[in-house]
């Protein structure tokens, strides 16, 4: 099939955000930030949250490597949310998902 994701890649956003920390996280995010840049994995960071591709293994690694990072910045609780987009027919790509709705603006 055309375009098949073969790959076994998914997308996925996540927003971890530490607790009982004060008002500004910057420093907390700016950690999980270097975390994804020493793994490797393709993601974009962006206002509320960060987006990841990978395969499934990959993500959850990466996910959980900012969480221990963030823990042992000193954050003593978190929040973290995850949303998953995995389908089979096409590769994950961010600019892709963009463009699609860009192309059908009168």
């Amino acid at each position: 099939m055309s375009g098949s994701n073969d790959t076994g890649r998914l997308m996925a956003e996540f927003s971890l955000s530490p607790l009982g920390e004060g008002v500004s996280v910057s420093s907390y995010v700016a950690v999980c930030e270097q975390t994804l840049r020493e793994k490797g994995i393709e993601h974009d960071m962006h206002a509320m949250g960060t987006n990841l591709i990978g395969t499934w293994e990959e993500v959850m690694d990466a996910i959980n490597a900012c969480r221990q990072a963030i823990f042992a910045k000193g954050a003593t609780r978190i929040s973290l949310s995850i949303k998953v987009d995995e389908r089979h027919d096409k590769t994950p790509s961010f600019r892709r998902k963009v463009s699609s709705v860009i192309e059908k603006l009168p």
